[in-house]
């Protein structure tokens, strides 16, 4: 295994051919991507503290993720948001609930203009901060499924898809939400819904897809995370996280 590797994460990503597959490598930060990369107003401030980047396949930098301190002041991370960015960020308790915060972020590239990934995860708090906190009730699961689905307002022939992925969870994990810039002015929103999977199911799923996550488990062992990605009222693509 080598220094600092943390996970490997693999998208599929929906194409009219069928899917399209990236795998990302995941490694602890190192000095060296710590201080050539951006962030350095937000980590002056104790807001921030980069903790993992991810590398494609060439060794490019695709993301550099930082830990959110939730007991700090955190109001700078929204402050340059647009109206309606900031807005969708401040629904995310209200479909949820409180325990959902900004516990990470992201950071495309290394660099903002890039895009920016917030997430949010169920957590508690504890003696010196807060930790993560899976949910395992199935009421729950249910009730922030629907809830989500019904502010994404997916097409009707996604929803079956989505009500599959949702149905195969079995501890509901957070979810993400990206702001990639179009242009100046505009920007598309793509949503991650993140959770720990009844492996049957979700190999049913993804064999519906001609997808065989079954020949990835072979070569990198058991999936211990899932995602679902959606962007414009459509599921565009799934991804799987792998520790080795």
């Amino acid at each position: 295994m080598e220094l600092g590797f943390r996970s490997r994460g693999i998208s599929f990503c929906s194409t009219e051919a069928g899917y399209s597959v990236r795998q990302k490598r995941y490694y602890d930060i190192t000095d060296e991507v710590r201080h050539s990369h951006i962030g350095y107003e937000w980590m002056s401030k104790n807001v921030l503290t980069p903790f993992e980047y991810s590398l494609d396949l060439d060794d490019s930098v695709d993301a550099i993720n930082y830990h959110v301190d939730l007991c700090s002041d955190c109001r700078c991370l929204y402050e340059q948001l647009p109206s309606e960015q900031y807005r969708i960020l401040q629904l995310i308790p209200q479909l949820f609930d409180a325990r959902f915060r900004n516990y990470t972020l992201g950071i495309r590239g290394g660099q903002c203009e890039s895009g920016i990934t917030y997430y949010y995860y169920p957590t508690f708090q504890k003696n010196c901060g807060y930790g993560i906190r899976g949910i395992v009730d199935k009421d729950e699961i249910a009730l922030f499924s629907n809830r989500f689905l019904s502010h994404i307002g997916l097409t009707n022939d996604e929803e079956p898809a989505y009500i599959a992925f949702c149905g195969a969870i079995i501890k509901h994990k957070g979810i993400g939400i990206t702001f990639f810039p179009v242009n100046h002015d505009d920007y598309e929103t793509e949503y991650k819904l993140y959770g720990v999977m009844n492996s049957t199911d979700f190999v049913h799923l993804m064999n519906r897809h001609h997808i065989s996550a079954q020949t990835y488990c072979e070569q990198f062992g058991e999936i211990v995370l899932s995602a679902l990605r959606i962007r414009a009222r459509r599921i565009i693509g799934y991804n799987m996280y792998f520790l080795r």
